[in-house]
């Protein structure tokens, strides 16, 4: 090889270097904010179901409605399972789990706690619509989303379950409603 050939395969290279860096920066920030929405699905998950549960407890004492009860017993078990599932996925890849409740849950907590009767029934079977809800646009999210296959899978093998709580909270909560007139 002589030295015009070296040299222009080295003009070469670095060309190439220069226009690909941009490049692969691009691709490691896309992988970095995929891993990101990954771990954001975690911790979302984890809290929804950590305040469900501590929110259907407070409903499961507190409430004077057979049916009230017996939806909180049922959000109880699902999150119970849910949390069990998502601990394991999480685990696989060193994820950890929280079970800090959000500002807002905790608010809505104390809110909740505050009220009695049908008032809280009312009030309890909103803020479950309202959190479900929510919950379902983050697992349909993260059922396409997430770069973990298994996070995926996990979500959505979870969406039937968030959206039987929700019809079963609507109806609940239109028939407590009812009542309140």
């Amino acid at each position: 090889m002589n030295h015009r050939t070296s040299w222009l395969t080295a003009a070469v290279a670095v060309a190439f270097a220069l226009f690909m860096s941009p490049l692969a920066a691009r691709a490691a920030a896309a992988a970095a904010e995929d891993k990101a929405f990954d771990k954001r699905f975690i911790k979302e998950a984890a809290q929804f179901s950590y305040a469900e549960n501590e929110i259907s407890r407070l409903a499961r004492d507190k409430s004077n409605s057979d049916g009230v009860k017996h939806f909180a017993e049922i959000v109880i078990g699902g999150q119970k399972k849910l949390l069990e599932e998502l601990k394991d996925v999480a685990d696989k890849h060193d994820y950890h789990l929280t079970d800090e409740l959000t500002d807002k849950q905790k608010e809505t907590k104390s809110r909740l706690a505050r009220l009695e009767g049908t008032d809280f029934d009312v009030q309890y079977l909103s803020s479950s619509i309202e959190d479900h809800k929510a919950m379902i646009d983050l697992f349909e999210r993260a059922s396409k989303e997430c770069e973990d296959e298994n996070l995926r899978k996990f979500a959505d093998r979870k969406l039937p379950m968030l959206h039987e709580h929700l019809t079963n909270a609507e109806e609940l909560y239109r028939k407590v409603k009812s009542k309140e007139r």
